[in-house]
């Protein structure tokens, strides 16, 4: 079985394999899965979060081996709490902007690492406190 990561601030998960197919829901940068099937421009995945299925399309993550999706799946990785976070790829200076929610997976004093792409970010971390939940959900209030 082969596994990725999303590499991009959020990619559409497709309830089939085509541009026209419906969103089902969205991969978030940092989300890891297992590709089920693959075929020419599309990958038919499941998310390890919620064991969501669907399409994505063949161009938009990166490959990972067991271990990284091992590890991934072990630890409790931080996630970015500003609604526009931002990770520079400190290899080629391109800005990937995030959402919030986007997990950093081996994040260590502002940097995240995803195989040999090395990122450094823009974010504020979210905590676990009861306060900040109800203040990231308030603060969703009459978005789209």
């Amino acid at each position: 079985m082969e596994y990725g990561i999303c590499v991009l601030g959020n990619i559409p998960l497709r309830k089939e394999a085509r541009d026209q197919s419906e969103i089902v829901s969205f991969l978030l940068f940092g989300e890891h899965f297992k590709i089920i099937k693959v075929n020419e421009k599309w990958i038919n995945i499941c998310t390890y979060f919620d064991n969501y299925s669907g399409w994505i399309c063949a161009k938009q993550y990166k490959e990972i081996t067991y271990e990284d999706y091992d590890n991934l799946s072990l630890n409790n990785f931080p996630v970015n709490s500003l609604k526009n976070g931002e990770l520079i790829n400190l290899s080629n200076n391109e800005t990937i902007r995030i959402p919030a929610g986007s997990i950093l997976p081996f994040y260590h004093k502002g940097k995240v690492k995803i195989r040999n792409a090395h990122y450094s970010s823009k974010v504020t971390l979210a905590t676990r406190s009861i306060q900040d939940l109800e203040s990231y959900s308030l603060s969703y209030l009459n978005t789209p």
